[in-house]
């Protein structure tokens, strides 16, 4: 599924995704291989508090 994650990236660079959105990725390989998965993408966790 590594292929499939190069266009998930660019989504969430850009804000495209919002939580609650489903996405699908699909994944092909030679010999008639595929890969499906559904994710429900999720609002990222709080950032860590910073040391002083």
């Amino acid at each position: 599924m590594g292929a499939a994650t190069v266009p998930l990236s660019l989504a969430a660079e850009q804000g495209r995704l919002r939580p609650g959105d489903t996405v699908a990725l699909f994944g092909l390989a030679s010999g008639g291989s595929a890969g499906v998965m559904l994710i429900n993408w999720s609002a990222p966790p709080p950032a860590p508090a910073q040391l002083r």
